[in-house]
């Protein structure tokens, strides 16, 4: 009795708080989560079950895909130049590893970020330190850990039928996040996008059972008593009588008090189908920042003016954000510590700026006829080779600056003479 009573007064041991941080809940969040408020169960994985998710992934990771990425080598601080010879140009525009184009590795890398919230990629160093190749994780198998004492991330392969165990350090693991609260790691989006998606999971699933169990009745007949037999014959006979366009308008007469009624069934239109479909639409384009009209959208009148600018906005927000976090992810793990601050990797997002052909050879026209840029700087955007002399600016022989125009001379033939020498006419 004594050592209960001892024990209650005596102090807990503190525990002391693990200096690594596991986030295997946070990766896994979206493999194994309840059904949703709609009765889908719903994975990462099956999000791309939707048509208009499916349609934002692929749109976002072929735009990025296609796109060039060359090796740039700072010239001043202002200035970067593009340096085809480096050895990284052709890892990040042919072939990143032994099996895979490089459009289909940045395809497959953009599809791991939207699915999963995270992108992983191995680096593979050679004996001299520069990167041979790089290979995609899938996001699935792939955990991160954040030691606080030392304050830095590791990365945990798991091994599956794509990957081997193994234990990446922080150099060695290209890691591209979405939204993130804790600075370490993006969030699932599935987390919080999953009520919306098992939503439309749930109108696409009704929708395809109404139209395959063909439930659309147009009249059905009702009576107060039983049909024999014969009553069974004439009615069949008497519908067939009335059946086709020929016989439109005519009048059947019904025996034994038969009423002919028509079903109170909902259709498409009184069950708002179509709408919430459309309206499932919208909310995949907002959650994945892609105009709705590239995913199918009949909700805006659009024109010309209004479709290139939102792809503009598109471009310069959604795609922008991405590239940019390629960028600098990239640049501070791939090059040579001799090559720090001297070279970069940049997604050339320009090409997706451009106009049409007219609009590009109008603005290289005014940019070289400016003298802002030389002639085969002109010709290098367009496409085409460079030109003998065209390394020269082209300035505009009615303009010069302001601080080297002088003061006017004048004529000494005129200087001296008055308004008398002036001869007589």
């Amino acid at each position: 009795m004594f050592s209960t009573i001892k024990n209650l007064f005596k102090p807990k041991e503190v525990r002391s708080q693990p200096s690594i941080i596991d986030f295997t809940t946070i990766n896994n969040a979206g493999l194994g989560l309840e059904r949703t408020l709609s009765g889908q169960s719903l994975t990462n994985e099956r999000q791309l079950e939707i048509s208009s998710f499916w349609a934002a992934t692929a749109h976002k990771s072929e735009t990025i895909g296609k796109l060039r990425k060359p090796i740039m080598r700072k010239v001043d601080d202002l200035h970067w130049q593009h340096e085809p010879q480096h050895p990284l140009e052709y890892l990040f525009n042919v072939s990143p590893n032994k099996y895979q184009t490089a459009p289909f590795f940045w395809r497959f890398v953009v599809t791991q970020l939207c699915v999963y919230g995270n992108a992983y990629v191995r680096l593979d160093f050679g004996p001299d330190g520069r990167l041979e190749q790089a290979i995609p994780i899938p996001s699935r198998y792939c955990l991160a850990y954040w030691n606080k004492e030392k304050e830095e991330r590791y990365f945990v392969v798991m091994d599956s039928p794509y990957t081997q165990e193994q234990t990446l350090p922080e150099y060695r693991c290209i890691h591209i996040s979405g939204l993130s609260l804790n600075g370490v790691l993006g969030e699932n989006p599935i987390v919080y996008c999953r009520q919306s998606y098992g939503l439309t999971l749930a109108a696409e699933r009704f929708g395809a059972s109404w139209l395959g169990r063909s439930i659309n009745l147009s009249s059905y007949f009702t009576t107060p008593t039983e049909l024999g037999d014969n009553g069974r014959q004439n009615l069949k006979e008497s519908a067939k009588a009335y059946k086709g366009g020929d016989q439109a308008g005519g009048m059947p007469v019904f025996e034994q008090g038969l009423e002919i009624k028509t079903p109170a069934l909902p259709d498409n239109s009184s069950s708002q189908w179509l709408e919430l479909r459309q309206h499932q639409i919208d909310e995949v384009a907002n959650f994945c920042k892609i105009p709705a009209y590239k995913l199918g959208s009949a909700r805006q009148h659009n024109t010309f003016a209004n479709l290139e600018q939102e792809g503009l906005n598109y471009c310069r927000e959604t795609i922008a954000g991405i590239t940019a976090e390629l960028d600098a992810e990239f640049t501070r793990k791939i090059f040579l510590h001799s090559e720090q601050g001297q070279y970069r990797l940049e997604i050339a997002l320009a090409d997706l700026l451009k106009g049409d052909t007219t609009s590009q050879v109008a603005n290289v026209t005014a940019l070289v006829a400016a003298g802002i840029q030389t002639p085969n700087e002109g010709r290098r955007e367009l496409g085409l080779p460079p030109m003998p002399g065209g390394d020269d600016l082209r300035l505009p022989l009615n303009t010069e600056p302001g601080s080297e125009v002088d003061e006017p001379k004048e004529d000494p033939e005129i200087v001296g003479e008055s308004a008398d020498d002036t001869p007589a006419t």
